[in-house]
């Protein structure tokens, strides 16, 4: 297998949606994550060729490993099946058929390498897409987002003009006053905190209702639910502020033994996953990984930039 190939297999969708997804909800392990995407699969490469069938304990780990990855991607196959307003299980099926699909082609084995490159350029042209939403390239929105005061529903964002609907079961916690207008009949659950022990009230509102929100409370909607929000009003779970975003509280000294953890484990799963190359061009493979993983952080700091009300 060539190195091209070896960087390809370990570059999944699940692993470029969860560092895109990190980028931009300004979570502070985001840098660490992608810190961990760069070294992990270019320390299996530098190491001695492997053999991973040499033993079953090594066989065992490798299915055990390549079995949760695929199951990571289909969940991933499943979310953007809910994005699109459908079921989470037609995706999720379409991803294990597709899969199952490679796996017993007899010729599959001879194209991994194209399709695996031109799977990871289709994947490319979402951050692409979300660059061009931004209207502006990933070191501009940075600034731009960083700069923000607050992070705040704007008058054109999709959950202020017509609303949207949760795609799975959501818990929002609020900083601000604001009023939530049901497009739905359904049960809304609020948790006050304004009082000890939290009170809690169960709300079944009619489509054009309104709820009206406190500081500090939590409002709990089900999968499907239809909302619209104020525009102006802080986005509920998202950062403070652009400065907030950009350099979270909790990334610091503290949380480094849970950083450097998470690095070993990715440098584990890396030495399962990505074979050691005997063929081809060594640049090709180190420079495909810092394309994806450059690629996943421009889909994040763009998505930030262009659609706060995701953060």
């Amino acid at each position: 297998m060539t190195a091209l190939a070896a960087v390809a297999a370990w570059l999944q969708p699940a692993l470029l949606a969860a560092l895109a997804f990190r980028v931009t909800a300004g979570e502070a392990d985001a840098s660490w994550l992608a810190l961990g995407a760069l070294v992990a699969p270019l320390v299996a490469l530098l190491a001695p060729a492997r053999r991973p069938g040499a033993t079953p304990a090594v066989g065992a780990a490798a299915a055990l490993a390549i079995g949760v990855v695929l199951a990571a991607d289909f969940l991933v196959a499943g979310d953007v099946a809910t994005l699109f307003g459908g079921a989470r299980w037609p995706g999720v099926a379409l991803a294990a058929l597709a899969a199952l699909a490679v796996a017993a082609w007899p010729r599959a084995r001879r194209l991994a390498s194209p399709a695996l490159v031109t799977a990871l350029g289709l994947l490319a042209l979402a951050p692409l897409g979300v660059a061009l939403a931004a209207g502006a390239p990933p070191w501009t929105a940075w600034p731009r987002l960083a700069l923000r005061p607050t992070l705040t529903f704007s008058e054109r964002s999709r959950w202020v003009v017509a609303g949207d609907r949760f795609a799975r079961r959501t818990t929002l916690r609020f900083t601000e006053g604001q009023r939530v207008t049901a497009l739905a009949d359904g049960v809304y659950r609020v948790v006050e905190h304004d009082a000890a022990p939290p009170t809690v009230r169960e709300w079944r509102l009619a489509a054009g209702d309104a709820l009206t929100l406190r500081p500090g409370d939590e409002l709990s909607v089900e999968a499907g639910a239809r909302v619209r929000f104020e525009a102006g009003r802080r986005v509920p779970g998202a950062p403070a502020s652009g400065v907030e975003w950009a350099d979270a509280p909790a990334r610091g000294p503290d949380m480094l033994p849970a950083a450097l953890g998470a690095l070993v484990t990715l440098v584990g799963a890396a030495l399962v996953l990505v074979p050691s190359p005997r063929q081809g061009a060594a640049a090709a493979g180190p420079l495909l990984l810092l394309a994806g993983v450059s690629g996943a952080l421009t889909w994040g700091v763009c998505a930030a930039a262009a659609f706060p009300d995701l953060a």
